[in-house]
């Protein structure tokens, strides 16, 4: 009798649970059969080109929707294609150029980056026929100086900038040395300073017109005076610290010495400096001034740079205990004392050993002119002027010597070579993007050095008494004219 009042007791307890599962069930087939409520997003492809300040594509270059994951980079024409909504923000950045943000549009886009100084210091060009990249991916080793490295040394010749913040790379000044008064003789790990190439934007430098015939380092070479460019002309420097003679010629067995040139337009800079050595000669100073302007139409420049330096002279030389008027030590040291001009026994200095009095103007120029889509023409170079002052080695008063006049100077000389350094170069070329990517560099390029030598404070013994004390030694002059057709075509990675 209990069963059935059980179950009676049970029957709202099942109702209950079958109402449940019956709305559960009815929930979820009406929460499978909805549409959900989010926004739809309709998305196009958006397409464009991107070039540099040049008009060169630009390959690889990352092309990003801001807020998502979508992204892409850019094909060997500079092409890219990406799937975006008209009004979105477009991301771009390569390396050694500015982030750039652009609306999307319906319409193919047009993009050209801007070269961003900061990133380029990572960015070099020897060693390769290919675009810049960064130096950590780099085979051989390069140092990549930035014009701050540079200017950071506080010296005011270009070459002594690169001795200061290249261990690889030697520049030292000497005293008295011949021709080594009107260039910087340099070496790079320790090879001859004719077996570096230097390279101004990618094109070869002219040479000195004297060789060096001094007995010290560098004995019968030609050497390339670096220090006629203005350092404040330079964006970087790119040194190659490896034989390349494989690709530039015999010239770069021991390396290369790339100048890359400003193109910075409305902007300027001005550099003054002044200083001394703490014994209170060789008076340094200099004054430069870089400035660059548009011509008239987008992506062209005109950067020129005036410098002009005076490095004044020091005196090294050591106490001198040679003879003078006769070759035995008694005879000299008794004529010594006669005369009273010299002290007999002490010991004394004559001549000058040190650095050498250089004056210099200078002026360079770098130009671009892009004269439509495909071509572009391109120009630099510059004008140096070199006043330098040397010294001889003391010429004893000794009558049998070769090199003496006693008649002339009775108590000895030291000579004087001045000399006036005259240097000019300029490069002309035009690119432009041929073939299915191909790129075409064409240019010509003529540098001459001259050099006019004198003496003073001198004479010619053979004459004795009727030899002029003042003498045009004469000139030196070396011409070099470059005219290079080069092409190239980047190829992405297998």
């Amino acid at each position: 009798m209990k069963l059935p009042t059980l179950l009676s007791d049970t029957q709202p307890i099942k109702h209950t649970l079958l109402l449940l599962l019956f709305n559960f069930t009815t929930l979820f087939v009406s929460a499978s059969a909805a549409t959900p409520d989010v926004p739809s997003y309709s998305a196009n492809p958006v397409k464009g080109k991107i070039t540099d300040s040049r008009g060169m594509p630009v390959v690889g270059a990352n092309v990003a929707v801001k807020g998502s994951s979508t992204a892409t980079s850019t094909d060997k024409d500079g092409n890219f294609e990406i799937t975006a909504e008209v009004g979105d923000i477009l991301i771009i950045s390569y390396v050694g150029f500015k982030k750039m943000e652009v609306v999307a549009t319906a319409t193919p886009l047009s993009i050209s980056l801007e070269e961003d100084a900061e990133t380029l210091t990572e960015v070099s060009v020897i060693g390769s026929r290919g675009k810049p990249r960064t130096d950590v991916n780099r085979p051989v080793p390069v140092d990549v100086l930035s014009a701050k490295d540079l200017q950071n040394t506080n010296q005011i010749e270009l070459g002594q900038q690169l001795q200061f913040a290249s261990p690889s790379y030697n520049s030292a000044k000497y005293g008295i040395n011949g021709s080594l008064v009107y260039a910087d003789y340099a070496t790079l790990r320790g090879l001859g300073p004719d077996q570096i190439l230097f390279l101004v934007n990618g094109k070869r430098r002219h040479q000195l017109s004297i060789a060096q015939i001094g007995f010290t380092i560098a004995r019968g070479m030609v050497v390339t005076d670096i220090n006629t460019i203005p350092f404040l002309a330079t964006e970087r420097a790119e040194i190659l610290r490896d034989g390349a003679a494989s690709q530039y010629g015999s010239d770069a067995i021991a390396g290369i010495v790339n100048i890359k040139l400003r193109e910075t337009v409305n902007q300027g800079t001005f550099r003054t400096q002044i200083g001394t050595t703490r014994e209170g000669d060789g008076m340094n100073s200099m004054a430069s001034l870089n400035y660059g302007f548009k011509l008239g139409k987008e992506k062209s420049f005109l950067n020129f740079t005036l410098h002009y330096q005076q490095l004044g002279e020091t005196n090294r030389s050591d106490y001198y205990t040679g003879r003078i008027y006769s070759s035995t030590k008694r005879i000299d040291d008794s004529l010594r004392a006669v005369k009273g001009f010299y002290p007999a026994t002490d010991s004394f200095k004559v001549g000058i050993f040190g650095a050498s009095d250089v004056k210099s103007p200078q002026i360079f120029i770098n130009a671009g002119y892009p004269i439509n889509d495909k071509w572009s023409l391109y120009g630099f170079g510059g004008y140096s002027y070199k006043k330098a002052i040397g010294y001889g080695f003391f010429r004893n008063a000794i009558p049998t010597d070769a090199n003496s006049n006693s008649a002339l100077y009775p108590n000895g000389y030291v000579p004087i070579f001045p000399a006036e350094d005259r240097d000019f170069s300029a490069v002309v070329g035009l690119t432009r993007t041929v073939l299915n990517g191909w790129n075409m560099d064409f240019s010509t390029g003529y540098g001459k050095n001259k050099v006019d030598r004198f003496g003073s404070n001198t004479s010619n013994a053979s004459l004795g008494d009727a030899s002029p004390k003042e003498f045009y030694v004469g000139n030196s002059a070396f011409n070099q004219s470059t005219t290079e057709a080069n092409l190239s075509k980047n190829y992405p990675k297998l």
